[in-house]
């Protein structure tokens, strides 16, 4: 589940020959000496900087982020650039961003709470809230009438975690710490389809977002064996943060 993702250096925040282009991803930790990864092994999260997209074959070593655990899964942080400085959403609930340093240690952690979503979480112990690809800085206040300040926006996923189910939604969070989330979408219209093995219900799962000129591109998989994209403008997307529309829908 990689994910792609520029970092500037530059105080300004203007481009400069010291960017760099990164790939964060989960793994299982790499064999020991003894070509094991140990009885407790379970996935973890890692980072990979100076990848160079021209000579795809230079090889690039994934960094362990020691920021979670390391007897349980880490995956489905959501990473974002802001100001020079590197940051992980690690969970949803609550909203939990960690800073990363250059070493892969966590530095300063950011936490908030989502009313809605607590909500959501109280009437319903079996939907787990987790986010899906990476967070694209916004300041387009004409294209995001319903959110006229600079603001991430990143997506979503609740999960039924008694069946393979999964609904999408974008959300936006604010730009500066503690990056509370301030809006929610309604669902997002994804297609999707049974697994290969037809082993369970027809599902999407949404792993990149990339925006462009006021061009929203949501890449997904469908039933885990479909690459497929969601393609909106700007200002379409703006309509589905209408906040009586989305609040019923992530209620529901």
């Amino acid at each position: 589940d990689p994910k792609l993702l520029g970092q500037r250096h530059s105080e300004s925040g203007a481009a400069s020959a010291k960017d760099e282009l990164l790939v964060a991803f989960n793994s299982y930790p790499p064999v020991g000496a003894d070509g094991k990864c140990g009885v407790a092994a379970a996935s973890q999260m890692y980072l990979a900087r100076n990848v160079d997209v021209v000579h795809p074959t230079q090889v690039k070593f994934g960094q362990h982020l020691s920021c979670g655990h390391l007897n349980r899964a880490e995956k489905n942080w959501i990473p974002f650039e802001r100001n020079g400085k590197f940051y992980f959403v690690y969970s949803l609930l609550p909203h939990e961003v960690v800073e990363i340093n250059p070493d892969g240690s966590c530095g300063k952690r950011f936490n908030s709470a989502f009313t809605p979503l607590a909500h959501l979480q109280a009437m319903d112990f079996d939907k787990a809230i987790r986010g899906s690809a990476q967070a694209v800085f916004i300041d387009d206040a004409e294209g995001t009438p319903n959110l006229p300040e600079p603001h991430f926006l990143a997506m979503l996923h609740i999960t039924d975690t008694k069946v393979r189910r999964y609904a999408h939604f974008a959300y936006r969070f604010k730009a500066e710490p503690p990056f509370e989330i301030v809006q929610i979408s309604k669902q997002l219209p994804l297609q999707t389809l049974s697994p290969g093995d037809m082993s369970s219900a027809p599902f999407a799962f949404v792993s990149g977002l990339a925006v462009r000129e006021r061009q929203v591109v949501i890449s997904y998989a469908a039933g885990d064996r479909d690459p497929r994209a969601l393609l909106l403008k700007m200002e379409r997307l703006d309509e589905m943060f209408a906040s009586d529309e989305a609040r019923s829908e992530i209620s529901s």
